[in-house]
């Protein structure tokens, strides 16, 4: 039997698109245009008198060399700005210090990503699900244009006129993304369609150690591609500072003796050090305020605590003691996690075993839903060196369920008050995270007062 002209092409065409790969299907491959980790810079801003403090302290903190600083006009629109690449084995910055008022949206890009075309990497970004912020426009080395992903995370593409040569790093660093969980998974899909990367793990149930909420969970999500490390970041946006803050984590040998190169030189620990995915990190702040969370692979032992830390900071003192107490009276859960290191233990009278951040989360969080008023006043304090010892009155009233941790058995509140006296003893450590906390108070009292007990 003949086939007609039309049916033969008919079946040729169906079997070609039956042949092709699903994301051809589904949405066109798009092209690569990623050249290298090694290409791809973090943006810091910092104010004209900070420029040299902040290249200082972060090249001695991760070695390394800068460019020659020079004035250019770096945005579409009329501006001047101090400029250069600080490049380490670590991972490179470009180093911003306007004169001029900074053009919208410039300071928001997070990152710049070289890419092989311009015109070819904006039209894939558009097709992936990106919008285009800035359309491509020249700098004094080539053309650039200002991308953003769902869930607002602002990237810089950029094309050089003279092709450039670097070395590979030594580690690469992660780009740190924070968005929201309804947004995870579409930034994730546009920016692996667009990045041709990969994932390389998806953890719904993170250790809430790594956004500042111990004792919690959060989804992170790792990706990998040409263009480096990324790493998503997705929560209910309630972050204690500084998490939030940081855009880029730095990778290296050891931690304990990075740290003690940054406090050298001006660095400040805001977060950390913390254990965690078989990592040891902190987040530190460069001068000019540049946040950043640098990590290493776990070490040996304790948690390395650097030389600098203890003169730094110094024994405790009766502030330390105020916060504690401001903590509780905050009736924030995360406010009080925020104080505890990540192997903190809690001995309280009313639980039949030790309580460790889960337990101290889940335990004080029930308590400050039962007693909604809870009170805490410090009538008197002692301090030394990394010890407390803090007086209290406590008061409260019952106002909702309480579920007792030896039985289980939950009660609902009855409207009654309790007003009695505490100690607590607060063990820290060298950074001022409390480490150990043991707390006496008289049971018979309480149970008197809220009518459980003769």
């Amino acid at each position: 039997m003949r086939m007609t002209s039309f049916a033969f092409t008919l079946l040729l065409t169906t079997s070609l698109v039956a042949a092709q790969p699903a994301q051809a299907r589904h949405g066109h491959t798009l092209p690569a245009v990623a050249v290298g980790a090694q290409y791809d810079t973090t943006h810091v801003y910092v104010a004209p008198q900070d420029v040299d403090a902040f290249a200082a302290s972060f090249i001695a903190t991760f070695g390394g060399q800068s460019t020659k600083q020079v004035q250019v006009t770096v945005t579409p629109a009329p501006s001047r700005t101090s400029s250069q690449l600080i490049q380490t084995p670590a991972g490179t910055v470009s180093l911003f210090g306007f004169t001029t008022p900074i053009p919208h949206p410039f300071g928001a890009e997070r990152t710049g990503y070289l890419v092989t075309d311009l015109a070819t990497a904006v039209k894939s970004a558009k097709a992936a699900g990106a919008d285009v912020l800035v359309e491509p426009f020249p700098d004094p080395i080539g053309r650039d244009a200002v991308i953003q992903w769902p869930g607002g995370i602002n990237m810089q593409l950029y094309w050089h006129t003279t092709k450039p040569s670097y070395a590979a790093f030594h580690t690469i660093p992660e780009n740190r993304v924070y968005v929201s969980a309804g947004r995870a998974d579409i930034f994730v899909k546009d920016f692996l369609r667009f990045s041709h990367g990969h994932i390389v793990s998806d953890d719904k149930t993170a250790p809430g150690v790594e956004i500042g909420r111990p004792g919690d969970t959060y989804r992170r999500i790792r990706l990998s591609s040409t263009f480096g490390n990324l790493v998503v970041l997705a929560s209910d946006g309630h972050l204690p500072y500084p998490y939030g803050a940081e855009v880029s984590g730095y990778a290296v040998d050891d931690l304990g003796t990075t740290l003690n190169k940054a406090t050298a030189a001006g660095v400040k620990i805001l977060s950390g050090p913390y254990r965690s995915d078989g990592r040891d990190a902190a987040v530190v702040e460069f001068p000019g305020g540049y946040v950043a969370e640098i990590h290493a692979p776990q070490a040996k032992g304790d948690l390395p605590v650097p030389a600098q830390t203890a003169t730094a900071l110094g024994p405790i003192s009766h502030a330390d003691i105020q916060t504690w107490a401001d903590a509780w009276n905050s009736h924030n859960i995360d406010t009080v996690m925020a104080l505890f290191s990540p192997d903190v233990i809690i001995h309280q009278p009313s639980n039949p075993k030790p309580l460790d951040t889960s337990g101290i989360h889940n335990f004080f969080g029930m308590i400050f839903k039962a007693y909604p008023d809870f009170h805490v006043t410090v009538t008197d304090a002692a301090v030394d060196g990394l010890k407390g010892v803090s007086v209290e009155q406590v008061t409260g009233t019952w106002s909702g369920p309480y579920t007792d941790p030896a039985t289980g058995k939950t009660t609902p509140g009855n409207g009654r008050t309790f007003d009695h006296p505490g100690v607590m003893v607060l063990t820290y450590q060298p950074d001022h995270k409390i480490k150990q906390v043991d707390i006496y108070w008289d049971r018979l009292m309480v149970n008197q007062q809220l009518g459980l007990a003769q």
